[in-house]
């Protein structure tokens, strides 16, 4: 899953985000990271702007999957979660969303 060229500055919030399907992945300065997936990319990013107003914003990287089902968009989301858990030894925050902390963090090491 290469993101190369694909990363939205959040400074310029959601606009460069494309309306269509695809997974998204938001890096928040906490170090907490957010995987997820949509049919429309800009309304979700909008939304999580809105629900993670408390968590300041790092990096936001997306993929456009033109023409994608939501099966194909969710193995892709599962993938980058799997990727985020083995590669940065990271767990889900609340044992079952798709939010993700170094797990150290979460024993309070």
């Amino acid at each position: 899953f290469d993101l190369s060229g694909e990363m939205q500055d959040p400074s310029g919030q959601t606009g460069g985000v494309p309306y269509g399907p695809g997974v998204y992945i938001l890096i928040f300065t906490s170090g907490e990271v957010y995987v997820g997936q949509s049919s429309n990319l800009q309304s979700r990013m909008t939304q999580h702007l809105n629900n993670f107003g408390n968590r300041e914003l790092e990096e936001i990287f997306y993929r456009p999957m033109p023409n994608s089902s939501r099966w194909e968009r969710r193995v892709a989301e599962q993938g980058l979660i799997e990727f985020f858990r083995r590669t940065f030894n990271m767990e889900k925050v609340d044992g079952k969303g798709p939010l993700l902390n170094a797990r150290n963090e979460i024993a309070g090491n």
